[in-house]
């Protein structure tokens, strides 16, 4: 099963909402898996195939990064992952 990007918490209102709303539905309605993962990379821990994202949920002093897959759109494999933005 997919992962799913959850709903914004409802305490965030207004044109911030609606633009994240569909963020949501647009990345769910994607083709494209989006994973997590709590290591410095995603090497070695997720399987992915091009295209594919990875966000990286650390500890307070370490910054989420968004990671994505390059490679083969065919083939599924652990390596070739590119840190794409710092959050």
């Amino acid at each position: 099963m997919a992962l799913q990007i959850p709903d914004p918490p409802s305490n965030i209102t207004g044109p911030i909402r609606t633009y994240l709303m569909d963020m949501v539905r647009t990345l769910n309605a994607s083709a494209v898996a989006c994973s997590y993962f709590s290591g410095l990379t995603p090497e070695s821990v997720i399987t992915g195939v091009a295209g594919d994202f990875a966000i990286q949920v650390g500890s307070a002093s370490t910054n989420t990064r968004i990671w994505t897959k390059a490679g083969s759109p065919t083939v599924a494999s652990k390596t070739s992952w590119m840190k794409l933005a710092v959050l």
